[in-house]
């Protein structure tokens, strides 16, 4: 965009203005049409929410209804229809979500369900620190648009 903006800026002050809306509008409407950018934007606040008991009640959740468990470091494990209820609850693009559509998304990103124990149960999900080392590679989408892990917003 720079490169743009700066022809613009030597057309200019009508040509500038123009350029720098159009930017604005092209870059938040691809922004909205990503769904690998709302997947990630989405698992940035679910992380958030899930330990934040307040919000989960407000949402009819509970971590015991989600199937997830904390392992002895403090990480989550959770089921892959936990997961997509959580991510369900925290976004509205995802709210017709399945296991397999999220394998789906999470794909691109080597995020795989694999073998998770809840007591007696083994079951497919998703270990937390695998989540979070797909936001630390591939970022959260933030662009500077205030999606955080730490600041998050409900």
């Amino acid at each position: 965009w720079r490169f743009l903006l700066a022809i613009a800026d030597l057309a200019g002050l009508r040509w500038s203005q123009r350029a720098r809306a159009a930017a604005v509008v092209i870059t938040r409407n691809s922004a909205e049409d990503d769904p690998a950018l709302a997947l990630r934007r989405a698992v940035v606040y679910g992380l958030a929410a899930v330990r934040d008991p307040t919000w989960l009640s407000s949402k009819g959740l509970t971590l015991d209804r989600l199937g997830a468990y904390q392992i002895g470091s403090g990480k989550l494990r959770i089921p892959s229809e936990g997961l997509c209820m959580l991510l369900r609850a925290v976004s509205e693009k995802h709210s017709n979500l399945q296991k397999t559509k999220l394998a789906q998304l999470l794909a691109p990103f080597e995020v795989r369900p694999g073998p998770i124990n809840i007591g007696t149960k083994r079951l497919r999900g998703y270990k937390e620190e695998d989540l979070q080392d797909m936001l630390d590679r591939y970022g959260a989408g933030d662009g500077g648009d205030g999606y955080s892990y730490d600041d998050h917003h409900f």
